[in-house]
């Protein structure tokens, strides 16, 4: 994947929390030209073979994503994950599968690449708020867009609660492939004002506001590793109720001039 660069100052915690085991993972890597890429991937149960792809899977975003952008870094996890699922389908094990998410900082063009699949999730750190750049892939989130369209009579008598359902996702890294645009969403933001680029799994997101992960970014300005694990602490304290592994990734950006607006896909 070329020369990776040895600077990179980024911040990763990773904990089992309340499971049995962790299927959770977490990594960095940086290209020549510059870019950084960081990623999470988050396993779908907890056995044996899902617990060693999340890992490999995860390595391979980064090390993909630094040298050729967020998309072919989260398709590349994919390749392998359905390796991993054909080689689990040989020995009549369970099906490994895992749900993730990429973010890729290009300083030349000064915008970050963000690609993601299922419910983990990508946000910017500004001055004044955290933005997220990813939408879960999940039955609930579905069903809040349905209900955003119904009139005050048809929504009297839509009695489904959206959060009962965002266990559910929609799109997983063993489903993420090229040549299905539905499988997978991206968007390239501007880094213009980014203060840090943050990823994390559903353990954590579930388990945070916005405005409390915004709360610990400021007070580890300088520190992006003393971050990424008082996020993960924080959480922590609340997994009882999610009942979840946790991660958090946290990369801090120093911007250039020049932007560029929003063009998501997927």
């Amino acid at each position: 994947m070329g020369e990776q660069r040895r600077d990179l100052i980024v911040g990763m915690a990773c904990e089992q929390g309340p499971r049995p085991s962790n299927a959770d993972a977490i990594a960095a890597a940086g290209a020549v030209n510059g870019a950084t890429a960081i990623a999470v991937v988050d396993g779908i149960g907890g056995d044996e073979h899902v617990v060693a792809a999340s890992p490999a899977c995860v390595e391979e975003a980064v090390a993909v994503g630094a040298e050729h952008g967020a998309v072919a870094g989260l398709l590349a996890a994919g390749e392998e994950m359905r390796e991993r699922q054909n080689a689990a389908a040989e020995k009549g094990a369970r099906i490994p599968d895992a749900v993730a998410a990429v973010a890729v900082y290009l300083p030349e063009l000064n915008v970050v690449e963000v690609a993601w699949t299922g419910d983990c999730r990508v946000w910017t750190l500004h001055e004044d708020e955290l933005r997220v750049h990813t939408v879960d892939h999940t039955q609930g989130q579905r069903m809040r867009e349905y209900a955003a369209e119904l009139t005050e009579e048809e929504l009297a008598d839509y009695d489904e609660d959206p959060a009962d359902w965002d266990h559910v996702v929609l799109t997983t890294l063993g489903r993420a492939h090229p040549v299905d645009p539905v499988s997978f969403g991206s968007t390239r933001v501007s880094a213009e004002g980014v203060l840090a680029v943050v990823v994390g799994s559903d353990g954590f997101h579930k388990s945070l506001s916005d405005e409390e992960i915004a709360d610990v970014l400021r007070s580890h300005a300088d520190d992006a590793q003393g971050a990424a694990e008082q996020l993960v602490t924080s959480a922590l304290t609340r997994s009882a109720e999610v009942h979840d592994n946790v991660t958090a990734g946290v990369l801090p950006l120093v911007t250039a001039p020049g932007a560029a607006e929003d063009q998501p896909s997927g």
